[in-house]
């Protein structure tokens, strides 16, 4: 406490912190007048130090909360996008009802009643004893006080489940039996869906008003966006007016803007980088909301954040041309979310295109799959075409996955994107192999014992054996030409040059325009044969 009992807002907002940080109440209690400090808080911190401390040991903060901000501790948590999710609601009642029944009747009776409806709908069967006769069997049971209703849990309940709800009923009836008569006379006569629509327009109210998206809002930050209509000379950044920032669940995540925003952000007046500020918050809030992801969990939202980040960094970019003598006017004049959704949507045209290869069966041998891409190559084709495009470097040597952070990494994966377009006819058309390898009929008789066990680096290692030992393109190598390769030590770049070679003379029989990246196609295709693995499980060869 403070001189004259006056705690200053500085030491609230310090103790929050504190508590945060050391997973512990104490430091929030300690600072004194708890039936004024807890109330006071914003919900999102209360709910914070509530989860860092763990629920069950939290009894005497939540003795303090109000209502409203329960109830918003229960949107936080109860909700999955659009789903209600009940477990997660006991994880709050069970520590509610061990306040005492007159904590637990005002927190149910001041909160929305197709909340607890809901949960009862979902969680147990309810009788009225006046309506129906009570079958004669062995499941348990609960009557009312009054002897209106018997509750009987439904098939598969979790025991604690059923314990915890016979706990709220008691506790309602011993505050206020109408309003206990009032929910179960809901939870039995109506219709689950219009409950559950219902609960979730109030819990959509509920967070706009404490600055949060609602899901279906959310889900338009990662909607496609033409690149080329976000300009410079527009103004979209008047749309984040009346925003709530203290709500924002990103403010105080660690966002990784590049050198040049960091350094057009030195340009602004403190007006517009309060505006950028609030735009990055509103953005990963709305990413985080449409992804699922719930505000506890710290490493998800730190992920959000870093992708945010560099896609309105590929965004800024594209929008300037590369100018970075341009991001003021930018960051001036377009909201953060289009920025954002301009580098999106530029990782969305480019995800079409390698979902394209797959429909089209160039990288398999049906539609919608890629059984023919092995090594970096599947690993770059799974990173670009998830939910949200990634990068895997593993074709540049590193075995990483990453965000896309420039223009030059779109034009990267561009290139890897129209290498597995003309892979087929690299094989085919310039390595001239036998397309009845990609059969099983073609196969019978080798180490294959299907052709979807096939890839596009058997068939580039099948053709260097052949190569080598001089034997005709549609025939099929034995284990002797594999030993007498392994004898002569050819060297990768040896291997790659030769295979290059035979390519470009025969694209140009063939009347093909030349490759730009063979190496890289030849290179990385060739390398597992000397990485140490068993050479016999990379090449087709005759058994």
């Amino acid at each position: 406490m403070k001189e004259n009992d006056i705690i200053l807002s500085e030491d609230i907002d310090k103790a929050v912190k504190n508590a945060i940080s050391n997973r512990r109440t104490d430091p929030l209690l300690e600072i004194g007048n708890p039936l004024e400090v807890i109330p006071g808080l914003r919900p999102v911190e209360l709910y914070g130090v509530i989860k860092a401390s763990g629920i069950n040991d939290c009894a005497e903060l939540l003795l303090y909360a109000s209502t409203e901000q329960i109830q918003c501790f229960l949107d936080f948590d109860c909700w999955n996008r659009d789903s209600f999710l009940p477990a997660n609601f006991f994880d709050w009642s069970s520590a509610i009802t061990a306040l005492g029944f007159e904590k637990t009747g005002q927190v149910f009776r001041e909160m929305d009643e197709e909340i607890l409806a809901l949960v009862l709908l979902k969680s147990v069967v309810i009788l009225n004893l006046k309506e129906v006769e009570v079958p004669e069997d062995d499941i348990d049971y609960y009557r009312t006080p009054d002897g209106f209703f018997e509750l009987r849990p439904i098939e598969g309940i979790n025991e604690d489940v059923w314990k915890n709800v016979v706990s709220i009923i008691e506790s309602l009836y011993a505050d206020n039996i109408e309003f206990a008569i009032e929910v179960l006379t809901k939870a039995a006569w109506e219709v689950e869906l219009q409950l559950e629509e219902n609960a979730y327009h109030w819990m959509s109210g509920r967070m706009e008003e404490q600055g949060f998206t609602n899901y279906l809002d959310a889900l338009s930050v990662y909607r496609f966006l033409d690149p080329s209509s976000v300009t410079l000379n527009e103004s979209s950044v008047g749309r984040l007016v009346g925003l709530k920032s203290d709500a924002i669940i990103s403010t105080n995540l660690n966002w990784k803007a590049s050198s040049a925003v960091l350094e057009a952000m030195a340009e602004l007046e403190n007006t517009e980088v309060d505006r950028v500020k609030m735009g990055i918050a509103s953005l990963v809030n709305k990413m985080a909301i449409a992804d699922g992801i719930r505000l506890d969990d710290e490493d998800s939202l730190e992920i959000v954040a870093q992708y945010a980040s560099s896609t309105v960094n590929l965004g800024l970019e594209f929008i300037t041309g590369g100018d970075a003598g341009k991001i003021p006017s930018a960051l001036r004049s377009i909201a953060i979310e289009r920025i954002f959704r301009a580098g999106y949507s530029l990782l969305l045209k480019l995800k079409g295109l390698a979902q394209t290869l797959s429909r089209s069966g160039h990288i398999s041998l049906s539609p919608r799959s890629y059984t023919l891409l092995e090594g970096p190559w599947v690993k770059f084709y799974k990173a670009i075409v998830t939910e949200h495009p990634m990068l895997h470097l593993g074709l540049k040597g590193v075995g990483e996955e990453r965000n896309f952070q420039s223009l030059r990494d779109l034009a990267f994966a561009g290139d890897i994107v129209e290498d597995m377009s003309t892979l087929k006819s690299v094989i085919f058309y310039g390595l001239e192999m036998n397309a009845a390898l990609l059969t099983d009929e073609g196969i019978s008789n080798t180490s294959r014992k299907t052709a979807a066990e096939i890839t596009f680096g058997d068939l580039i290692r099948t053709a260097l054996m052949l190569n080598y030992n001089k034997l005709p393109v549609h025939s099929i190598p034995t284990k002797d030409h594999i030993n007498a390769w392994k004898e002569a030590s050819q060297s990768l770049e040896s291997a790659s040059r030769n295979m290059m070679n035979i390519i470009k003379k025969n694209f140009i029989k063939n009347s093909l325009p030349s490759h730009p990246r063979l190496e890289r196609i030849l290179t990385t295709h060739l390398e597992p044969l000397y990485s140490g693995l068993e050479i016999s499980g990379l090449i087709i060869y005759r058994v």
